[in-house]
């Protein structure tokens, strides 16, 4: 079963996106990983986009429409694939709300992934709303980015 780590903090600019992609392509070379683009920002998508709207996206999973590994995307670099973010992830969060059940869809939906990647990368967007809590609860590991200074400090100890 692979480990599925998030790259995660309330303060946005930290270099949690960065983290994530560069992990991502490191952990390559040790096995087959997924990055999930969980953003409205989309910059995951953004960066490895091979069409300008992917049809097939991280919200279609949440929404129940899609199943997660029919939503996954191959990308430039062997051994890595994607699950695309869609703008409208901003939309959705506001209309789901605080729902504890929301929050356990995408670890629901992780289930039958683990055994297909050695690593499961999630970019989370730096709020804490269902988005965020999604991820964190499908994690089994946590990694909190952030630059030295006050601001980024402050992000940390409210993920804490």
């Amino acid at each position: 079963m692979g480990r599925i780590i998030v790259f995660a903090n309330r303060k946005g600019g930290c270099g949690k996106t960065t983290t994530a992609v560069n992990a991502a392509h490191a952990l390559t070379s040790h096995g087959r990983v997924l990055l999930v683009d969980m953003d409205a920002q989309a910059h995951v998508s953004i960066i490895f986009a091979s069409a300008p709207h992917p049809e097939n996206t991280i919200l279609e999973v949440l929404e129940g429409r899609l199943a997660l590994t029919e939503a996954i995307s191959p990308s430039r670099i062997a051994g890595l694939e994607l699950i695309y973010s869609s703008r409208n992830l901003g939309a959705y969060e506001l209309g789901v709300g605080p729902d504890d059940e929301q929050a356990l869809v995408l670890a629901e939906q992780l289930i039958p992934a683990q055994s297909l990647y050695d690593y499961i990368i999630i970019d989370p967007p730096p709020t804490l709303g269902v988005l965020m809590v999604a991820s964190l609860v499908a994690a089994r590991e946590v990694f909190i980015p952030m630059p030295m200074h006050f601001l980024a400090m402050e992000g940390l100890a409210e993920m804490m």
